[in-house]
């Protein structure tokens, strides 16, 4: 008994023939009908219709059987599933001894020689990488840290270059069972062939670096092999963000940023932002700040500063998508062509429907990322605010400007019920004693930035941090670094420039009278990036013109009463008139009602900003 069978190109398609059209037969015998019974090819025989024929379905195959004369095609079915099974072994593991590399002269032309083999055709040289997977397997004692480095160096780039750029999919028990092309299957099986050895790579490097927690005096060779392990980890990390094992580098990038060597902790710091500068959706930086949660906790909070600066890196934003989606329509008008009015119309149709499906889409990416944002500023303020509530001072005041900065960066984020907790804890930490001036910048600065935002509705005094202010910039001697200064000048850009309209006249001259002080005891840079800020300052309360006043200042030759008092002149204009610098000179004489000083060479101080200008680097171009 013979069957002739209608056969979809599915049916074609699952067991290896050739492709035939819809309408084409082929014909298979009996044993082969028995065998994919035997196979759960076709589940069932659901019934038999009234010509004859006999119907079989099945949740993959659909076809009708008819008795017809014998034409023999299982060979092709056999020889089908056999190619594919060769293929499969090919792709598998074998356990191979190989030459080793601490013994060999010309491990340089062999590194070398497997590397190019592995890029020229990476799924029938998957071999090679297991033989330098061989190498760093070696006893370190037998191997030299050179050959050890260029090994781990040869195999990252390889990775970088063969890796794909979706994450993988491991099948399951169900899926492996299965029926796929055998194109697709001998596809399966290279990839869970280069995940395999993938995985044993970062095995292998993690094992490189547990050193460096256990010893704080690596000999030269091991401080090597830990080095190199922790730049291929964070090559790998951050050019393939998106492949497997993500949270598993992240963890060992955080590790590492505990560990007691500045050089290595310099890497994972720089690893980190450049994850929070590319990752766009947020998925990964999430990642990350629960890992860092995570390891904070364990130890007590005794990591590194500059972790937490790391954080300054952070995007959250919601205006990312929007521009994306600005950006695609564009590139969509500068598009066109000349069409005729029934393509114009069919495809502003189109255009239409398109959009509907890319608002949707868009919807739904900006619910994501809002979520994945609002998970992000969580782990933030939650390791903030349990590093301002520790009773550890020492813990506390090593980490606090970190922590401040990002308090000031973030505050806008978070709800107006916890802004007054917060002010409570900053002006704490300002009373306490052994709070340096920068801290109690940084603590101003965060509870004007709370004032000019959300918090602005609620009932806080901010004269006690107005006067905290005034200490500072009084007790500065112009010896202080630059970082100081800037962030001097970000509370006063918050408290007098931001917040012009909420500042009495006294309070502001109390302001610029501190200032025309600082800037007579500071260096040259530091003193004319003063200026500019009293410039700025003048600019924001007009009130202050009554100082400039040529018969008022002049009718004073010396400093009299108190130096805070509101109602003394700024006679240390006319002091900084008589700078030693011109461009201090310039400013000032601009503030005494000579707008001509500030062109020419100094044109450029017209609209400088301060903290810009202070923050160059480079040379100071009105050097005297």
């Amino acid at each position: 008994m013979y069957f002739y069978f209608t056969a979809t190109n599915r049916l074609i398609d699952c067991f290896g023939f050739s492709v035939l059209n819809q309408n084409r037969f082929l014909k298979l015998d009996t044993m082969y009908f028995e065998v994919c019974k035997e196979k759960s090819v076709f589940q069932s025989i659901k019934r038999t219709n009234h010509s004859g024929k006999t119907v079989c379905r099945s949740t993959e195959l659909l076809f009708v059987c008819f008795q017809v004369e014998d034409v023999r095609e299982v060979a092709k079915v056999a020889e089908a599933k056999k190619v594919a099974e060769e293929k499969a072994k090919a792709v598998a593991p074998k356990n191979t001894e190989y030459k080793k590399f601490g013994n060999d002269p010309k491990w340089k032309q062999r590194v070398a020689s497997l590397a190019f083999d592995v890029l020229e055709d990476p799924e029938k040289n998957l071999r090679c990488v297991r033989e330098l997977l061989s190498g760093l397997a070696e006893v370190e004692a037998e191997i030299d840290a050179q050959i050890t480095t260029a090994i781990m160096a040869s195999l990252t780039e390889i990775f970088k270059d063969i890796l794909p750029g979706y994450r993988i999919h491991v099948a399951s028990e169900v899926e492996q069972d299965q029926l796929m092309k055998k194109e697709t299957l001998q596809l399966r099986h290279h990839e869970e062939a280069l995940l395999g050895v993938y995985q044993k790579f970062l095995q292998q490097l993690e094992k490189a670096i547990t050193i460096i927690y256990k010893r704080k005096d690596l000999a030269p060779d091991e401080l090597a092999r830990a080095g190199c392990a922790v730049k291929c980890i964070s090559e790998l990390l951050v050019t393939r963000i998106d492949f497997n094992f993500r949270k598993n580098l992240i963890d060992s990038m955080v590790h590492i940023s505990t560990c007691p060597f500045p050089a290595l902790v310099e890497i994972s710091v720089s690893t980190i932002q450049r994850i929070f500068k590319q990752d766009r959706q947020g998925d990964a930086t999430v990642d990350t700040m629960a890992s860092v949660s995570k390891v904070a906790k364990t130890k007590g909070h005794k990591i590194s500063p500059l972790l937490l600066e790391a954080f300054m890196d952070v995007k959250v934003s919601k205006d990312l998508l929007k521009s994306l989606a600005d950006e695609k329509e564009k590139a969509a008008k500068l598009d066109r062509k000349l069409l005729s009015y029934k393509e114009r119309k069919h495809k502003k149709e189109v255009a239409k429907v398109e959009k509907e499906l890319q608002n949707n889409q868009l919807e739904e990416n900006k619910k994501l990322k809002g979520r994945l944002h609002s998970q992000i500023i969580q782990s933030v303020f939650a390791i903030y605010f349990r590093i301002l509530r520790r009773e550890d001072d020492k813990v506390r005041m090593r980490l606090l400007p970190s922590v401040l900065k990002g308090v000031a960066r973030f505050v806008h984020f978070i709800g107006v019920e916890y802004m007054d907790d917060l002010v409570k804890t900053l002006n704490g930490i300002v009373e306490n004693e052994d709070c340096k001036p920068l801290e109690k910048l940084l603590c101003v600065r965060t509870v004007f930035a709370i004032l000019s935002g959300d918090g602005s509705s609620l009932n806080i005094d901010p004269f006690k941090f107005y006067e905290h202010l005034f200490k500072v910039l009084h007790s500065l001697d112009g010896t202080e670094n630059r970082a100081l200064y800037i962030e001097l000048f970000h509370c006063v850009q918050k408290g007098f420039i931001e917040r012009r309209k909420l500042i009495s006249a006294d309070r502001a001259a109390r302001c610029a009278k501190g200032l025309a002080n600082l800037a007579l005891r500071s260096a040259t840079k530091e003193g004319v990036a003063v200026s500019l800020l009293l410039k700025a300052v003048f600019i924001a309360h007009p009130s202050l013109d009554r100082y400039l006043d040529a018969e008022f200042v002049s009718s004073t030759v010396a400093p009299g009463g108190d130096m805070g008092s509101a109602s003394g002149p700024l006679w240390e204009l006319h002091q900084l008139r008589k700078h030693h610098h011109p461009a201090n000179r310039a400013i000032i004489d601009a503030l005494l009602g000579n707008p001509k000083s500030l062109t020419g060479t100094f044109s450029k101080l017209l609209h400088c900003d301060p903290v810009e200008y202070l923050a160059d680097a480079s040379t100071d171009i009105f050097d005297a």
